[in-house]
């Protein structure tokens, strides 16, 4: 009885704290096995959370409420998985393989890129894997049919790969069996005759880098 008698004390002088504005933590009789008494106000948060997330949800779900005006026509929502932005009829994506160099050409851009512009680059890449510049002139001799003065005559002149292949001297017959993927195409499905020539000797070049022998190479 005593220690009831206490309790019950302590919860008035708890009570009486609160109501004057004192700043302590005040104490709440809980029966035990029961749940604290929950106040009008705090029994309104739940609810107004739970329509909160009912109207992301209408918005970012099916159809946007008619008050939640979250985009504009045509456009898909911001940050919405598995939609692509929007792309204008006739145009392609930046960096889709296959840009043209203007319109109406129909032509690659690479046509009109000099051959002595991407030929140190073709050096710089089998070096770093130990080969020599002169296995890459003798690739590019092998399939073209020039010698090392004509092909440095058109290295000079900054001949453009369309030209260089259009007016190459010899194209190599065995230069069929060179195949494979390059750049994610397969060079045996390349239609465009230029585009071929140049896969196959990107793809030469990358059998040097990659430590392939020579005579493997040259077919």
């Amino acid at each position: 009885m005593v220690g009831g008698m206490g309790a019950r004390v302590m919860v008035a002088k708890a009570a009486s704290t609160r109501g004057s504005g004192g700043g302590g933590t005040s104490l709440i009789p809980v029966k035990k096995g029961g749940a604290a008494r929950v106040t009008k106000k705090e029994a309104k948060v739940p609810v107004a959370e739970a329509k909160a997330k009912a109207a992301v949800k209408e918005v970012t779900g099916k159809a946007p409420a008619a008050k939640a005006k979250v985009v504009a026509k045509g456009m898909a929502p911001a940050g919405k998985k598995g939609e692509a932005p929007a792309v204008k009829r006739g145009k392609e994506p930046a960096g889709k393989k296959g840009k043209t160099m203007g319109k109406g050409t129909g032509e690659h851009r690479i046509f009109g890129i000099s051959v002595a512009s991407v030929y140190p680059l073709y050096v710089a890449k089998v070096e770093r894997k130990g080969r020599r510049p002169e296995e890459v002139e003798e690739v590019v001799l092998w399939l073209t049919g020039h010698t090392q003065a004509s092909l440095g005559r058109e290295l000079a002149k900054g001949t453009d790969f369309k030209t260089f292949f259009a007016e190459a001297p010899a194209m190599h017959p065995n230069r069929e069996h060179v195949t494979g993927v390059v750049c994610g195409v397969r060079i045996e499905d390349i239609g465009e005759p230029t585009m071929r020539e140049i896969r196959r000797l990107d793809k030469l070049v990358d059998e040097l880098a990659k430590g392939r022998p020579m005579a493997k190479i040259l077919r």
